[in-house]
């Protein structure tokens, strides 16, 4: 995790906490779980359960925290579940997500992800609705509202051949720097407006490429991705350079190529 990150619209207060409120930065930094904003809570009965992501959440990739509090004690709970929806003027729809496990370090706190692929806004508004049950047997069922999901480069789709939708998520690096690091990309299929399974077996390419203007431009040293699981496909990169690149990505799954994709970004120096 990133060593500092901004809160957004407040100042979250975790157990053991150093932290700092200015007129400009609202920081966290937890001992407890650390470096995360606190992005909504939602009240059942008597219980607020608290949503936290690393970053504000945008399209594509983001992992998800959630704590339950009776009061200012922590409720310890068995499972949860969690459905992302996107509320449309005509339709609803899911996204691809995982459900929340019990974190080993962090005991209080339920971790999983979401894989947002549209921003909120005027085309639509996320909810995330959550079922929780404690280790009291007591069920808590509920919503995080109108959650703001910003627009991001990190993810874009394609349309087969078959008139399949596909996602492509950048996974890593987060921040490209230059110099050799992983590259991750996941890969998802809408089966239906409700089903975003990942895709597990398909063959991904890559070529990154930098525009050095008048037609003229170069790529550089890069391992193909492999497949790893739960729709990841890992290689590695190596920027010989900071500045604009892009990277195609090709998937195909079994006999059909179903597309190229384009990511544009920055890569800094180091």
């Amino acid at each position: 995790m990133k060593s500092f990150l901004k809160a957004f619209t407040v100042c979250v207060v975790l157990p053991f906490v150093l932290f700092s409120c200015d007129d400009d930065d609202n920081y966290i930094d937890s001992s407890e779980l650390e470096n995360v904003a606190l992005i909504s809570t939602a009240t059942v009965g008597g219980y607020t359960i608290e949503l936290y992501s690393e970053d504000a959440l945008a399209t594509g990739y983001n992992n998800l925290y959630f704590r339950v509090l009776e009061g200012s004690d922590v409720v310890d709970i068995s499972e949860m579940s969690i459905m992302p929806i996107m509320h449309m003027t005509m339709m609803d729809h899911a996204a691809p997500y995982s459900q929340p496990t019990r974190m080993e370090e962090f005991e209080d706190y339920f971790a999983g992800y979401t894989v947002f692929i549209m921003p909120s806004g005027e085309m639509g508004t996320w909810d995330i609705e959550f079922d929780i049950t404690t280790m009291a047997n007591e069920t808590i069922s509920g919503m995080f509202e109108a959650i703001t999901v910003a627009s991001s480069w990190r993810l874009t789709s394609v349309t087969s051949e078959n008139d399949q939708n596909y996602y492509v998520t950048w996974y890593a690096p987060e921040n490209p720097k230059t110099g050799d690091q992983e590259l991750t990309v996941m890969v998802h299929k809408r089966e239906n407006m409700m089903s975003f399974p990942a895709v597990v077996d398909a063959e991904v390419t890559i070529y990154p490429w930098m525009d050095m203007g008048g037609g003229s431009g170069h790529s550089t040293n890069f391992e193909e991705p492999v497949a790893m699981g739960e729709g990841m496909y890992t290689g590695s990169i190596n920027y010989s350079m900071s500045g604009t690149w892009t990277t195609e990505v090709t998937v195909v799954d079994g006999d059909e190529t179903i597309g190229t994709v384009l990511f544009e970004y920055s890569v800094i120096a180091q």
